[in-house]
């Protein structure tokens, strides 16, 4: 029987404490034809001899050792080295449930699609909650699925909760940047899908952790999610272009502009970044009084939030740093939560 191989990619770095329950949940999965790549991205804890030691139990198990660079050049290298007819990304941290991937191959290859997408378990160690999920599976072509991808939860940025046909990736690899490397990629992958099936079911667990990539305190690299909203907006209007007069995906970048402006005052660092945040509230006038001369419908009501964070700065700065405490409240109890647990 020719069976399918299926790729699973692990870029690894400082998460000495869940690797285990990573590896352990791909290793056992009912889909048996696995090439698991862990790509140790310079560690600088036990993570490396755990990958090895991992390697000795399994002999599907390949690890690669590099020098710190960063997810997107590990996953880089794995998509360098590997031979699996499919794709499946799984972040060090996480970890996913055992019939995750026989039951994506099963709807991706009964549907004959490039791409399946899951929903997915936010695990923030003290409990789990549901993220959006499709009522039932839906099959789109590539205008669909764009579409869904900036106008729906179903298809976010991460790539994570998806399984892919290794060919997309034959051209494309993740920028290596020090954040937000899957946002800046999406959409292309997207774009070399000829038909995806989303499924409601919940296969993947996203394990939130305070210290992580996502939820570390604002730095100058998360203003690569701007950039990367910019190329998204100017990819869809070159390849899409009625898709380009939506107006959810008109207010894309200048949506990323306000977001990026309420992370530093919710992170209670206007301070060290005010001249940041003061040209991130210019490009945010200028995107604005663009938008308002442009004759779209709906779009004038939609700019009524963006109006009001331009008329009130200092109202807007407020209700960041009410949200900011809010979140550090959060951050003690859980952990106060869990030293109590240990």
């Amino acid at each position: 029987m020719n069976e399918k191989i299926v790729s699973v990619i692990v870029p690894i770095y400082g998460v000495e404490k869940y690797l285990d329950k990573c590896v352990e949940s791909i290793v056992n999965q009912t889909y048996k034809n696995l090439e698991i790549i862990l790509v140790d991205d310079g560690s600088p804890d036990n993570c490396p001899t755990m990958c090895d030691e991992w390697a000795k139990r399994d002999d599907r198990i390949k690890v690669i050792h590099k020098e710190n660079g960063g997810q997107a050049s590990a996953r880089n290298k794995a998509l360098d080295v590997m031979s699996g007819d499919y794709v499946f990304f799984v972040d060090s941290d996480d970890y996913i449930l055992e019939e995750t991937i026989e039951t994506m191959l099963y709807y991706t290859k009964k549907n004959n699609a490039d791409i399946c997408v899951c929903s997915y378990i936010i695990d923030n160690g003290i409990k789990c909650a549901k993220a959006p999920a499709v009522k039932e599976k839906t099959i789109c072509h590539t205008e669909e699925l764009m579409g869904l991808y900036f106008k729906t939860p179903f298809i976010n940025t991460v790539v994570w909760n998806k399984l892919y046909a290794a060919d997309i990736f034959d051209e494309l690899r993740f920028a290596e940047v020090r954040a937000k490397e899957d946002v800046m990629l999406m959409h292309e992958i997207l774009h070399k899908s000829k038909t995806a099936i989303i499924i409601p079911d919940r296969l993947y667990v996203f394990r939130v952790r305070i210290g992580s990539t996502e939820n570390s305190k604002f730095s100058e690299k998360q203003l690569l999610s701007i950039e990367a909203a910019k190329k998204r907006q100017e990819f869809v209007k070159k390849n899409y272009p009625l898709l380009a007069e939506d107006p959810t995906i008109k207010l894309n970048y200048i949506g990323a502009l306000k977001n990026k402006c309420f992370q530093i005052n919710r992170s209670f660092a206007y301070k060290k970044y005010r001249s940041v945040y003061e040209g991130l509230m210019k490009d945010m006038q200028r995107e604005y009084d663009k938008l308002c001369k442009e004759d779209t419908t709906n779009i004038n009501a939609a700019l009524a939030e963006y109006k009001w964070v331009l008329d009130n700065p200092r109202l807007f700065r407020l209700k960041g740093i009410k949200v900011g405490i809010v979140k550090q409240l959060k951050q003690y109890v859980k952990k106060a939560i869990g030293f109590i647990k240990s």
